[in-house]
């Protein structure tokens, strides 16, 4: 029964039907030992400010850009495309790096390619909007 428990959580539909399967490593006996080598995605920029600011402070800085009108999901755009090129629209397939981290500085995502269809619903919100 924990088996089938077990794959059961690890089995998830998204919006667009598609089936994907998550792998909770909290749970799992024979997850590695965490690589802290690559933990950060984006070495090339400022992590000391990411790293020793509180979050208030960066999400609050003028380099930070609202996503939403009410300010709960802001960005910042680490390198400025061409800005010749069109935006991604709803239906096309996209390709970005992308790290997520909590105020403690938890890692809880990050993908160096992650590649999805625009409004399909396999990714969060943030990322399509």
């Amino acid at each position: 029964k924990e088996t089938e428990c077990k794959e059961r959580r690890k089995l998830r539909k998204t919006n667009s039907w598609k089936m994907v399967r998550f792998q909770d490593p909290s749970t799992e006996d024979d997850v590695l030992e965490w690589d802290r080598s690559a933990e950060i995605l984006f070495p090339e920029y400022a992590v000391e400010e990411w790293t020793s600011t509180p979050f208030e402070e960066l999400f609050t800085a003028e380099d930070w850009e609202n996503i939403t009108e009410d300010w709960l999901l802001r960005k910042k755009v680490l390198e400025r495309g061409d800005s010749q090129v069109l935006h991604p629209v709803w239906g096309q397939e996209v390709t970005m790096k992308m790290q997520g981290v909590l105020e403690d500085r938890t890692v809880v995502e990050k993908d160096c390619k992650l590649v999805f269809v625009i409004g399909e619903g396999d990714v969060i919100q943030a990322l399509e909007e």
